[in-house]
């Protein structure tokens, strides 16, 4: 026969008669070892540290403080966001597809040069992020990926 879609080998009643069982158990162990490939290499990449990478900020969105750029990786399987941004359009900074949250986020974030101002950060699924008021909050926020 042949594998399906997922790479596992489809058997035929005549495959499975004794005479050619040994021929049978070696089809099913490489059907098996391939599959289990596969399966490691997502979990590898899905699972891999990929470093902090700079954050693509928005239309009119600045970086105030060279030492605390936005930036964001991914480890096992979470996101993580770091830095300072002062917001002056729609979108502060993009999160960019496989960092994405699977359900759109609200979080708090201390902002204003004394902390004395708290805004209200909104990381939507599509990965244009955006806080509740034009300021400079302070990004240390982390989600599962989805």
């Amino acid at each position: 026969m042949g594998n399906d879609v997922n790479g596992v080998y489809q058997y035929t009643e005549a495959e499975a008669v004794p005479s050619t069982f040994s021929a049978f158990l070696n089809k099913l162990a490489s059907s098996v070892s391939t599959r289990i490939g596969q399966i490691q290499a997502i979990l590898n990449s899905e699972l891999a540290d990929t470093g902090w990478t700079l954050l693509v900020l928005g239309s009119g969105t600045t970086a105030p403080d060279q030492a605390l750029q936005p930036m964001i990786r991914r480890k096992n399987g979470i996101a993580y966001v770091t830095g300072r941004f002062t917001q002056n359009g729609a979108t502060g900074f993009t999160i960019p597809p496989g960092y994405r949250p699977f359900q759109d986020l609200r979080t708090s974030a201390q902002a204003g040069s004394s902390g004395a101002q708290v805004v209200v950060v909104i990381i939507p699924k599509d990965g244009a992020a955006y806080t509740s008021a034009n300021a400079t909050p302070n990004l240390a926020h982390s989600w599962i990926i989805g």
